[in-house]
């Protein structure tokens, strides 16, 4: 933890910070002087940026990697600003959590799903043994997320902090008032409570989102299990679905990543009335299209990453149509009409199941995913029409 003027300056750091900035850059922290001022021309650059965002009273977020050797470190990053009585912000607080164990925990989780995949080929059910372990993977992945962000959480939870401050209040209860005024330490300790109040509530919504984040990721993943176990005898329940409000719920799912990441969400919902489809599979849809959309914009060198979702009805009314426009990597011409073809991908770690069976979905549902992109660098956009009234209605 560190705080900072507004020039970037270093006004305080813990122990934690003089450690990290020691094991990184082999110097000592220097109170006064700009925090990054050893780091490359590049990442002062950035964290330029940054702290003049949140100079304007805007907090951040971000995911910061930093290599030492064959090794690497990986923070998440939290920048406040400081208040004045005003409300006009004079200075920004900066907090870091060290994420490496749960990035490399989720690394173990990509390389044990592509090892059950290819097994699941070479015994013969790679179609829909794929499809099942796809979609649960995707959802495993807000699963791993949610579960490892609640633990961090709670591991490094400021309570410890708080039962500090107390037991120095009971040390001085007897002489509370000249120690909390003339004490330089008592001096500190309420606004330093103040802080950690704060901090304490922040980390209880954060917790309370992340379970509830977690309580939908498990149902969807029985709903995958329950789908396959009736695919024998039953295509999938047909019911009245909400299309803005599903695509919130995969939003959700990706939420974190979406915030980790400082991904702009851009919501265009039109007013549409409630459709007849497999909820699960239009929900199965949205994710996979909202995962490859977060990976296009990881992979773009675009600093404002963009993902913007459009609903809106077409052919006179019978038809509704999904836009998932992503500002990211974009699309070879060549490569968009093999897109939805199985084992196709561009990803470097892909698989190229999630378009296929995604596809595959779109057509039981009696609907069409297609895909547009300018270009490489250009982003692109994924199309998804449906019928308004399904089989069944």
């Amino acid at each position: 933890m560190a705080s900072l003027d507004p020039e970037g300056r270093l006004i305080v750091a813990n122990s934690a910070m003089r450690r990290f900035y020691r094991r990184l850059l082999g110097t000592e922290l220097e109170l006064g002087q700009p925090l990054f001022r050893h780091s490359k021309p590049e990442r002062i650059q950035l964290w330029q940026g940054r702290l003049a965002r949140v100079l304007e009273g805007q907090r951040q977020r971000y995911e910061e990697t930093y290599e030492q050797g064959d090794s690497r470190l990986v923070l998440d990053v939290s920048l406040h600003p400081i208040l004045a009585e005003s409300g006009q912000p004079v200075g920004v607080t900066l907090f870091a959590r060290d994420i490496t164990v749960r990035k490399e925990a989720e690394t173990r989780l990509g390389e044990m799903h592509r090892t059950l995949v290819d097994v699941s080929r070479q015994t013969g059910m790679a179609e829909v043994a794929t499809g099942v372990l796809h979609n649960v993977g995707n959802t495993l992945n807000s699963v791993n997320i949610s579960t490892t962000l609640v633990t961090d959480q709670l591991r490094r939870s400021r309570v410890s902090g708080l039962a500090k401050a107390t037991n120095l209040l009971r040390t001085h209860a007897t002489n509370l008032a000249s120690f909390l005024t003339r004490d330089s330490q008592g001096q500190q300790l309420p606004p330093y409570l103040i802080a950690v109040s704060e901090q304490l509530v922040e980390e209880r919504d954060a917790m309370l989102k992340e379970m509830q984040s977690l309580a939908q990721s498990v149902e969807h993943i029985k709903s995958i299990v329950s789908m396959q176990q009736k695919h024998a005898r039953s295509a999938g329940a047909v019911e009245q679905v909400d299309v803005p409000q599903l695509i919130d719920e995969a939003l959700r799912l990706h939420a974190v990543s979406f915030e980790r990441l400082a991904i702009r969400i851009v919501r265009d919902y039109a007013d549409v009335p409630l459709i007849f489809v497999d909820r699960h599979k239009l929900l199965q849809i949205l994710i996979n299209l909202l995962s490859n959309a977060r990976h296009a914009l990881v992979d773009s060198a675009q600093e404002d990453k963009c993902l913007s979702i459009h609903v809106q009805r077409a052919n006179g009314g019978e038809r509704l149509r999904i836009h998932v426009t992503d500002n990211g990597v974009g699309i070879a011409e060549e490569n968009v009409a093999r897109l939805f073809t199985q084992g196709f991908t561009t990803k470097k770690s892909g698989h190229g199941f999630g378009l296929h069976i995604s596809a595959l979905a779109a057509e039981e549902m009696k609907g069409r995913l297609t895909c547009t992109s300018p270009g490489p660098g250009q982003g692109a956009t994924f199309s998804l029409e449906l019928p308004v009234k399904g089989e069944g209605a």
